[in-house]
C-alpha cells in the first residue's frame, strides 16, 4: 500500500488525540512573520519572562486564545559558546485552547526530535501547546544538554558544561517560555466545567425517571432509630513541629508537643518544587539554598545550607526558621525530619 500525506494523516487520526493533528498542521502553515514578538533578555542573568515583554496587546491575545485561535510567539534566546561572544537564537511557542471534546497535549521538539520528559513539565491541561527549537544554534545547545535517551535536558550534562557559558541561566530561560506564556494567556479567563464536582456532591433525585433501558429501582425507606448524639470534637494534632506556608517560602516553629523533645535536637529539611507527573524531586537548575537569592532567618537555632537541604540544630524551646525567595509560580514541597519522626507537607 502506498504511503502518502493523506494516508499518514488517516493513520494519525486513529492514534493521536482529537485536534492534535490539526494543531500540528496549523503550526506548519503559520506565518512566521506574524508571530508575536517577545523582547530580548540579557544572557548572564536573564530577566524572568513577563507580560511587559510581549510586544502586542495582551488583552487581545487572551480574547483570541479564548476563541480557539492559534497563538504563536517568537522568543529570543541569547547563547554563548565558551570560545565566542554571545549570539542570538530563538524558539517558537504555539498554543491553542482545548475544548470539551479534546484532550490537550504539549510537544517539545528540538530539531526533528521530540523530548517527552520536558513536555511532562507543562501543566496547562486546557491547551494544545508546542515548543519548537529549530534554529541551528539553539538546537546545538539543547543537543549538548540532552541525556543519551533524548528524553530531557540537563544543565549538568558534560558536553553542555564544556561547550557553553551560563548554562543554568540559559536553560531556565528556555524552559520557562512555554508555561509562562500560557499562564499569561489564561490569566483572568474563567472556565466552566459543569461536571467538575459531580463525583464529590451527588444526591439522587427520587422524582427523576429511571435511566433509559433500566428497571425502576424502589428507594428503601430509612429505618427509624434513636437520634444521633453530639459529634465529639476532633482532638488537636500532637505535632512536634509546625510548617507554615508563606508567599515565596515557608517557616518552621515548635508544635504543641515540642516540649517532649530532648535538646539540643536536629531537624533535617529537604525542599523541592512539585511536578505534574511523578514524585517531587529537586534539580540543580531549580535553585540552590546556598545562593544569596534566599533570605534565611533563624532564632533559637543554628542552620547549615547546601543544595536543597537545611540542617537545623535547635538549642532553645522557642525557635523559628523562616526561608523566603522561592519562585512564586511553583508549588513548594517541604519534607522535614526531627530525630526519628517524619512529617511532610505541601507549602
Amino acid at each position: 500500500m502506498a504511503v502518502d500525506a493523506l494516508r499518514i494523516r488517516t493513520i494519525g487520526e486513529g492514534l493521536l488525540k482529537p485536534g492534535l493533528i490539526q494543531f500540528i498542521e496549523d503550526i506548519h502553515e503559520a506565518d512566521r512573520a506574524a508571530l508575536v514578538r517577545v523582547k530580548e533578555r540579557t544572557l548572564s542573568k536573564p530577566d524572568k519572562l513577563s507580560e511587559e515583554m510581549i510586544e502586542d496587546d495582551v488583552a487581545m491575545l487572551r480574547e483570541r486564545y479564548s476563541a480557539g485561535e492559534l497563538i504563536g510567539f517568537h522568543v529570543p534566546i541569547a547563547l554563548a559558546r565558551k570560545t565566542t561572544d554571545a549570539q542570538k537564537s530563538y524558539v517558537e511557542v504555539f498554543f491553542r485552547r482545548r475544548f470539551e471534546t479534546e484532550d490537550g497535549q504539549a510537544l517539545y521538539v528540538r530539531g526533528d526530535i521530540t523530548i517527552p520528559d520536558e513536555a511532562a513539565r507543562f501543566r496547562g491541561a486546557g491547551a494544545f501547546a508546542a515548543f519548537l527549537a529549530h534554529d541551528a544554534l539553539i538546537s546545538e545547545f539543547l543537543a549538548d544538554a540532552e541525556n543519551p535517551a533524548h528524553t530531557k535536558w540537563s544543565g549538568t550534562a558534560e558536553r553542555v558544561k564544556t561547550n557553553w557559558k551560563y548554562v543554568p541561566q540559559t536553560l531556565t530561560a528556555i524552559r520557562e517560555a512555554l508555561p509562562t506564556l500560557h499562564r499569561i494567556l489564561t490569566t483572568g479567563r474563567e472556565q466552566i466545567d459543569a461536571r467538575a464536582l459531580t463525583s464529590f456532591f451527588w444526591i439522587d433525585d427520587p422524582t427523576s425517571p429511571p435511566a433509559p433501558g433500566g428497571p425502576a429501582v424502589p428507594r428503601p425507606k430509612p429505618k427509624q432509630g434513636p437520634a444521633p448524639g453530639p459529634v465529639p470534637p476532633i482532638p488537636p494534632a500532637r505535632r512536634r513541629l509546625i510548617l507554615t506556608k508563606r508567599k515565596g517560602g515557608f517557616a518552621i516553629k515548635p508544635g504543641p508537643t515540642f516540649a517532649e523533645v530532648t535538646l539540643p535536637a536536629q531537624v533535617k529539611i529537604d525542599v523541592c518544587y512539585d511536578i505534574e507527573v511523578g514524585k517531587p524531586r529537586w534539580d540543580k537548575l531549580d535553585f540552590d539554598l546556598a545562593d544569596d537569592a534566599f533570605t534565611v532567618t533563624v532564632t533559637g537555632a543554628d542552620e547549615e545550607r547546601t543544595d536543597n537541604t537545611i540542617i537545623l540544630t535547635v538549642e532553645q524551646r522557642e525557635f523559628e526558621l523562616v526561608v523566603d525567595g522561592f519562585d512564586l509560580r511553583r508549588d513548594l514541597v517541604v519534607d522535614y525530619n526531627l530525630i526519628k519522626s517524619k512529617e511532610t507537607a505541601l507549602a
